[in-house]
């Protein structure tokens, strides 16, 4: 939360006040990546047989993934990796 605080120079009152909770925040930024990122990627798999499908939609991830200057990755797969981990 600093850091978005930090690099929106938004005050923390501003954000909690927009947005809720850190969780409220999260799960609305998810939301939003999905809609704007990984639902055209889903569209595109639809028409596949399903193991094409899933081979297709990963090989994306990590195409993408690996094309991006700033790695970023796919906040999807960290989202879903973080959960795994946390209940590990």
């Amino acid at each position: 939360m600093r850091d978005l605080i930090d690099k929106t120079r938004i005050t923390g009152a501003s954000l909690y006040n927009a947005f809720g909770d850190e969780r409220t925040l999260f799960a609305k930024s998810l939301d939003r990546y999905v809609q704007n990122s990984v639902a055209d990627r889903i569209r595109r798999c639809r028409a596949l047989p399903p193991r094409e499908a899933i081979e297709a939609f990963f090989s994306d991830v990590l195409k993408r993934s690996l094309e991006d200057p700033e790695r970023k990755e796919c906040m999807l797969v960290n989202t879903a990796s973080s959960i795994y981990w946390a209940r590990a």
